[in-house]
């Protein structure tokens, strides 16, 4: 009996074992991460129209949506789209468990295998330069032709990279997401960024007055192909769930099927990006508006803080003030009646008095006023300095 239960607990045990290793979730669902913010792989939108997938906040379309709904379907799972940034999906979204496949326009990259295992290509492509239709570099041929031009690329992807390949251009800040380079490419910040053909298509249909420069091998990008290849990433070690989906890849979403979502995704992606100034303004809050309240909770909370702290302050500068104040009125009381028992003992002593007598009576009566003093404000320190004339009997007090 007692073996029984231990072989319970260990099958239990490597059960457990198998699935933190593996990374893959034997739940009913399937957690796939992307952008939603990479057209026309992935998108946001607020409602489900052409089959959009719920995600924080609203829903994502596009590509990406459809090639992990068929995937979702073949396993026998229920499809979790994770919208996250574009720098977690290279590794900690799925080291953490927060998703189990990233399916995001992504390139197998020497660097990226080092911390993700791909599955085979999704979608093969090549890289493009997206420029004004009616700009200074649209009738460029060649990647040498852009001399002068003010380029980006996203940040931490081979599109940035490969800038360095252009001749004469000022290779600017990286961005992190193409609509950011949609706007500023409309706002003349950038005059082109480097793209994925599909990512330019997309950006062409929802701003006709943009257009992209494509190249041969002789004239464009040196880079290797699956570098540019878009790839199913997720855990390494995971060979099962990478089986498992090379042979969907293969069997169930072959390259024509393929060509016929990437051109339905390109048609259905959210309609012209051209806005007005409040139509951005608008596009951004509703786009990031977590970041947002989340800034205004900050400013709240450090502006409150330091309203708290200037008062603690101010009181008690205010109170210091106050006891200073008062003790220099007390101390001054204490003065005058100090001058008024020497005084007095001055005018009761009598002639025949001796010096010594005196002398005495003053000194006590110094110490008397003194103590009170010191007793009111410890740091007050009264000078005295008797002048006792022999012929005239006459003492001069002085503080």
């Amino acid at each position: 009996m007692r073996m029984n239960k231990i072989k319970s607990r260990l099958v239990v045990f490597l059960i457990f074992m198998l699935t933190f290793v593996t990374g893959y979730s034997a739940s009913n669902e399937i957690k796939v991460g992307m952008e939603c913010g990479y057209a026309p792989f992935n998108w946001f939108q607020d409602t489900n129209k052409n089959g959009a997938v719920p995600t924080n906040g609203g829903y994502c379309g596009g590509y990406d949506v459809e090639i992990a709904k068929v995937i979702a379907k073949k396993l026998g799972k229920k499809l979790v789209i994770v919208k996250t940034e574009w720098d977690a999906l290279l590794g900690p979204a799925l080291t953490s468990g927060k998703v189990d496949l990233v399916i995001a326009g992504m390139s197998a990259t020497p660097e990226r295998k080092q911390s993700l295992l791909f599955t085979k290509p999704y979608y093969e492509s090549d890289l493009v330069v997206v420029v004004k239709k009616n700009g200074k570099y649209a009738k460029a041929k060649s990647i040498n032709d852009f001399s002068g031009a003010r380029i980006t690329g996203q940040l931490n992807t081979l599109h940035y990279d490969v800038i360095d390949q252009m001749k004469g251009v000022s290779k600017q800040t990286a961005m992190e997401s193409f609509p950011a380079m949609i706007v500023a490419l409309n706002s003349n910040k950038i005059d082109g960024y480097v793209s994925e053909r599909p990512g330019a298509m997309a950006a062409q249909y929802s701003n006709p007055n943009l257009t992209y420069i494509s190249f041969d091998k002789n004239t464009g990008f040196k880079y290797e192909t699956s570098e540019v290849n878009v790839a199913i990433g997720m855990k390494l070690g995971n060979t099962e769930l990478e089986e498992k989906v090379n042979k969907i890849l293969d069997q169930d979403l072959t390259p024509k099927v393929r060509q016929k979502i990437m051109e339905k995704a390109i048609k259905t992606q959210p309609g012209n990006t051209s806005r007005s100034f409040f139509g951005w303004v608008a596009f951004f809050i509703q786009k990031n508006w977590h970041q947002f309240v989340k800034g205004t909770i900050v400013t709240l909370f450090i502006s409150l803080t330091g309203t708290v702290v200037g008062f603690l302050i101010g009181m008690v500068v205010a109170l210091s003030r106050q006891v200073e104040a008062e003790t220099d009125r007390r101390t001054s009381k204490f003065k005058k009646a100090g001058f008024y028992i020497l005084n007095l003992i001055k005018k009761v002593s009598k002639p025949k008095m001796s010096l010594e007598t005196l002398f005495l009576a003053r000194e006590a009566g110094f110490k008397l006023i003194s103590g009170w003093a010191c007793f009111v404000r410890p740091n007050l320190s009264f000078k005295f300095h008797v002048l006792i004339s022999v012929d005239e009997k006459i003492a001069h007090y002085r503080f």
